[in-house]
């Protein structure tokens, strides 16, 4: 493309993979929010052709920041103004355009303003299923005057009802910004007794109030999955984005241990440690899911919910594999980006739900207190009221109880032979 020909406003994805101009051997002097960035001596391709590929260098140089807090974050650092300053014959000229990090691949020229004016930042499905409490943000960039508009529906006096449209955030002009649309955020306009929320729509509009955007639905769900990790993650538009995955997750232990000689012995001087965890993501039920999915694993900027919290993860492998006509799921794995060989008994805890749950209700404190009796074990050799059990011979009694030395046990209870 050439020089002149450069759009006011684009996705830096999308910044011409090379830009000409005609000249002889030049000085071309880049800025950058009107600081000079580099200056370099260009030389012309024998056809007064000079070639600038910048687009790398444009792309690498905006960030992307995942909130951790508030409501509306404006992404400073994922929009700039740059400047390409070339030598003419009349002087020094310099061709200004603004970039807004992200992009969209298509083989054809992209319209960024015409894109960015239309469309939230993000590639998840248009219809989504939240909890009350999961954190949720909606990125966009206001090419012009731009309004978060918000529209719950909601059970009342057995009635289903929408609510009139309302005004969440008044977007300042020409910035990203990430909205806070968490659900409780939302619904607190709305919540009164004897209302249950149903799914709250959301949309960007103008000045007037014109729709500019298509609408972005959260539905309420409490729907409970075992293995259930929210990850947070920048986007390919630059955008920030919540994903849940429900697929079993699995803890791995991979140190790597370091040993020399000292004297006559060996002796470990050092670790690595490497902590990783391998997660499936469930079954897609739908591709834009799957699509969806893709875009995380393509990410360089992906956190971890831990305790509320984002907490920065690295992938280290992932399986991918979708067939057309059967469901589908993914694996990948990932560690923290920051280790420590130190460890927090209230993370090891999370870590053990089978342990807990099995000694529900008892005790917070145990010494080998309670004894289970299991399959064909023998109890014996203890200081009990109870004279010794063979398990293999009692005999079960009607329903669900068992007999054991005349003593009624309950299916599944547990014997409680004091202290020894």
């Amino acid at each position: 493309m050439g020089i002149t020909e450069l759009p006011a406003l684009m996705l830096s994805g999308n910044f011409p993979e090379e830009v000409t101009f005609q000249g002889n051997s030049e000085v071309v002097s880049i800025f950058m929010n009107g600081q000079l960035l580099l200056e370099e001596i260009y030389e012309h391709d024998g056809n007064n052709l000079i070639h600038l590929k910048l687009r790398d260098l444009f792309h690498s140089l905006l960030e992307t920041v995942i909130p951790s807090a508030g409501n509306l974050l404006i992404q400073e650092a994922s929009v700039a103004d740059f400047g390409i300053q070339i030598q003419e014959q009349s002087g020094p000229v310099t061709y200004s355009f603004r970039l807004v990090k992200g992009g969209i691949d298509s083989a054809g020229i992209v319209d960024s303003t015409t894109f960015l004016w239309g469309n939230f930042l993000t590639w998840k499905p248009q219809v989504k299923k939240v909890k009350y409490l999961d954190p949720q943000w909606l990125t966009y960039y206001s090419v012009q005057e731009a309004r978060l508009i918000i529209q719950a529906t909601y059970q009342e006096n057995d009635e289903m009802i929408t609510s009139e449209p309302v005004l969440v955030y008044t977007l300042p002009i020409a910035k990203k910004c990430s909205m806070n649309v968490k659900f409780e955020h939302l619904w607190a306009g709305f919540a009164q007794e004897g209302r249950s929320p149903y799914y709250i729509d959301c949309w960007i509009a103008d000045e007037g109030e014109d729709k500019k955007t298509y609408t972005q639905r959260y539905v309420l769900t409490d729907e409970y999955h075992e293995f259930d990790d929210l990850f947070v993650f920048e986007n390919s538009l630059g955008g920030v984005d919540v994903i849940r995955f429900t697929g079993e997750i699995e803890n791995q232990v991979n140190h790597e241990f370091k040993s020399a000689l000292f004297g006559e012995e060996t002796r470990e001087y050092d670790m690595v440690f490497s902590r990783e965890f391998v997660k499936n993501t469930g079954y897609f039920r739908n591709g834009y899911e799957l699509l969806w999915t893709n875009d995380f694993l393509a990410s360089m900027n992906r956190y971890q919910y831990i305790s509320g919290l984002p907490v920065r993860i690295v992938l280290k492998s992932f399986e991918a594999k979708d067939i057309k006509t059967e469901l589908n799921h993914y694996n990948f794995t990932f560690s923290f980006s920051k280790q420590s060989r130190y460890l927090n008994g209230t993370a090891i805890a999370g870590e053990l739900p089978g342990m807990m749950t099995e000694f529900s209700g008892m005790p917070a404190v145990w010494d080998d207190i309670y004894v289970r009796v299991f399959g064909d074990q023998v109890v014996d050799g203890m200081k009990t009221f109870l004279q010794p059990v063979r398990t293999n011979q009692v005999v079960p009694a009607s329903g669900l109880d068992l007999i054991l030395n005349e003593l009624t046990i309950k299916d599944g209870g547990i014997i409680d032979c004091g202290e020894f």
